[in-house]
């Protein structure tokens, strides 16, 4: 591939492309999970072993949500991702149970504040964050409209 410019900058030819894309390539294969490229710069590797992945959600109950999610929770390989929930249960059941089991950390933030909750979040070093409510009862979307950052930002 031919790479043309504008004028203002100079022109790349094949090898170096390559030999930047490579170097890239590189970089980001020794930095799961954050290998997408919007996170470069943002966070190379997770500051623990494990990647750790918060659920944020309403419906750890009986709940058809829940029956869709349990398994990939209960999935997760757990040397390489560490499984925090924060239940916005009201009233715990059976399947509330069921997920305080197969969760590393279990939150119960039913009556927290939301800055209580994004603390907790911060405190707990999450790397991803999942809402599992959406805009159902219970939903804490308004957590994840403060972007909750646990990770250094490079550049900033």
């Amino acid at each position: 591939p031919v790479i043309r410019t504008d004028g203002h900058l100079p022109a790349v030819d094949d090898a170096q492309l390559r030999r930047a894309f490579e170097a890239l390539q590189q970089r980001l294969t020794d930095n799961y999970p954050f290998g997408h490229p919007r996170y470069v710069g943002q966070m190379l590797k997770p500051p623990h072993p494990a990647a750790v992945i918060g659920y944020v959600s309403a419906d750890f109950k009986a709940h058809s949500a829940a029956f869709s999610f349990y398994p990939v929770i209960r999935e997760h390989d757990r040397e390489r991702f560490e499984i925090v929930c924060y239940s916005n249960v009201t009233v715990p059941v059976d399947m509330t149970r069921a997920f305080q089991q197969i969760a590393d950390k279990w939150r119960d933030c039913s009556q927290w504040s939301s800055t209580q909750l994004a603390q907790c979040i911060r405190d707990d070093r999450v790397d991803i964050l999942v809402d599992l409510s959406g805009y159902t009862a219970g939903t804490r979307l308004d957590v994840f409209a403060r972007r909750v950052r646990t990770a250094p930002e490079a550049g900033r």
